[in-house]
């Protein structure tokens, strides 16, 4: 079964279960969480503010009423990844006879499949994609999921509702990790199961060699307005993988505020660092996601010996284009010796490639269709970017910057991610239940700011 990507649900719990919590005072139900899973969001809803909680479970689920539908709104609620790739939802029981009759309703109505029994526990499919089974305390929702394979599902889920405290995810180290968060939404994740667009960012300061399984995104959420913050920090269960990443980050000084008025507010994606330019360059190397993502343009400039001569503020932006992803780049540099090797680079440039003289100390790399621009500006600074105009926005103030709310949470962090609503991920499925969760994410949160301090 194809994995579906986790981060665009934390929002799809921000949509669907703002019905269901607020302190975590009996956790019997959370032992119906697997074990083994690798990716988990814990939501207090009775943190967070500004939305009916009850009327957007009443759209998730399209019913009417749910005043008696035998869950402890008073819980938090649970969103893994599920061993077998799919997504799971854990909630608390309150009343076990209310939850059936809940669903009884929503099988009268066609919206879910007759309840049936299996060891003891009770299970419906809702929408014809998501199995739910539930116990005295716990309900368990995976999905979506194929019907040829929601027999077997349900056999999984007869374990999980059935396992032990000491056998459950209760046990893990992934829970005390979690635990420890004190937010309305936490989550610890393996990088693995977060959208590419992070990849770059969260395997910085990663040993070489280093996988998206053994490192973990641990993080405190909040949404304010339409912005969803997340403050972050990776981490390894592996003790030499996570000496390197501390040691590593101690290289990462605090951003300053350099660019930050220079990204518009429509950026896609930006990426904020300040660095000195030969260790970052060291923790580029050693992740392929960056590799990747400058192997195009190191094929005819020296962007290693570029970004060696950094020492300042660095800023980073990707924006998807027709044919791939263009670049830009803004950075205070402390020399521009490497402006002497242009010639040799013009005389050297792969077949197909050629590089042009653009305006003072600056050039453009022609490749067939795709373009980079890329200069030194009379005060120092590096500014490139798939097109002249994509360029010269890190020369000067944007007149739609990006707002001082997020300006004020990245300055002075020692890395930041900007994602704008039409970068986001959106989802690989279709259905009633996963259209009404991104409709509420698309209607209300266009903007993602990750940052670690």
């Amino acid at each position: 079964m194809r994995r579906i990507k986790f981060f665009p649900h934390i929002i799809l719990v921000f949509g669907a279960l703002q019905c269901l919590l607020t302190s975590c005072s009996n956790r019997d139900y959370v032992a119906s969480i697997p074990a083994d899973v690798t990716s988990v969001i814990a939501i207090d809803f009775g943190k967070t503010n500004g939305i009916d909680n009850k009327t957007l479970f009443k759209g998730l689920l399209h019913v009417g009423k749910i005043d008696e539908c035998g869950l402890d709104f008073s819980e938090k609620a649970y969103l893994f990844y599920a061993p077998d790739g799919t997504l799971g939802l854990c909630l608390k029981v309150q009343d076990r006879s209310n939850l059936s009759d809940f669903f009884t309703r929503m099988a009268d109505a066609g919206q879910c499949s007759p309840t049936v029994n299996r060891r003891g526990f009770e299970f419906t499919v809702v929408n014809g994609s998501w199995v739910a089974g539930f116990s005295d305390d716990a309900l368990l929702m995976q999905g979506p999921v194929a019907p040829m394979s929601q027999a077997a599902c349900q056999q999984r889920m007869t374990e999980y509702l059935s396992q032990d405290a000491d056998n459950s995810f209760l046990s893990t180290k992934l829970f005390a990790k979690l635990d420890s968060i004190d937010a309305p939404m936490s989550m610890v994740a393996q990088v693995q199961a977060l959208p590419e667009m992070l990849s770059l960012p969260l395997m910085l300061g990663t040993p070489k060699g280093a996988t998206g399984e053994q490192v973990l995104l641990a993080s405190a959420m909040r949404v304010k307005g339409k912005t969803l913050f997340v403050e972050g920090n990776t981490f390894s269960f592996n003790p030499r993988i996570d000496a390197a990443i501390v040691h590593n980050f101690q290289s990462m000084r605090p951003v300053g505020n350099t660019y930050l008025r220079r990204v518009p507010r429509d950026v896609g994606t930006a990426f904020f660092f300040n660095v000195n330019g030969g260790e970052f360059l060291s923790l580029l190397q050693a992740s392929q996601a960056s590799q990747t993502l400058l192997a195009g343009i190191n094929t005819a400039i020296d962007i290693d010996n570029i970004i060696r001569s950094i020492d300042g503020d660095l800023c980073m932006t990707v924006h998807p284009t027709a044919d791939g992803q263009s670049m830009g780049m803004g950075a205070v540099l402390g020399h521009r010796r490497w402006l002497a090797d242009v010639g040799y680079w013009k005389s050297s440039c792969p077949a197909g490639s050629r590089i042009d003289d653009w305006t003072s100390d600056a050039f453009v790399l022609r490749d067939g269709s795709k373009t980079y621009y890329f200069g030194v500006s009379p005060d120092g600074h590096y500014y490139s970017g798939g097109s002249a105009d994509e360029a010269r926005m890190f020369l000067s103030d944007n007149p739609a910057p990006l707002s001082t709310e997020i300006t004020d949470v990245i300055q002075n962090s020692r890395m930041a991610l900007v994602v704008v609503k039409g970068s986001l991920p959106t989802s690989r499925r279709e259905g009633a239940m996963e259209e009404t969760v991104y409709g509420f994410l698309l209607g209300n949160i266009d903007t993602i700011v990750y940052y670690k301090l």
